[in-house]
């Protein structure tokens, strides 16, 4: 938002309505992307974790024929599933935070448009 505001701020006022109409469809664009990503990276962790998680259960010799052994197996599946779901989420909630981190940091480096120091204004101050 810092960055957004900064752009606008830099504008002409002749060209405000066409840089805000830019600056929606950035937003906008890059909003759906960065979901569209996020959301690819979960469930490609969440296919790789069940995958690795399934290899560890024990191997049976047959699968279960009767209700309660299929009872049994499903209770496992979802306890799995629920894991798996848990450590992928807390994955990408721990990529958003690096990312927005990045953002922060890179947001206090922004400097307001017209207020450069004077050529002069430097070596009059030594």
């Amino acid at each position: 938002m810092p960055i957004m505001t900064a752009g606008l701020a830099a504008l002409p006022a002749t060209k405000t309505n066409q840089g805000s109409a830019l600056s929606n469809v950035a937003r906008q664009t890059s909003a759906a992307l960065g979901l569209a990503v996020l959301n690819a990276l979960s469930t490609g962790q969440q296919a790789q974790l069940l995958a690795d998680r399934s290899a560890l259960l024990p191997a049976a010799d047959a699968p279960p024929s009767d209700a309660e052994g299929i009872r049994r197996l499903y209770g496992h599946y979802r306890e799995l599933a629920a894991q798996v779901l848990a450590t992928s989420y807390a994955n990408v909630f721990l990529v958003i935070a690096v990312i927005t981190g990045a953002g922060a940091l890179l947001a206090l480096f922004l400097r307001k448009p017209g207020v450069e120091a004077a050529p002069g204004a430097a070596a009059s101050m030594h």
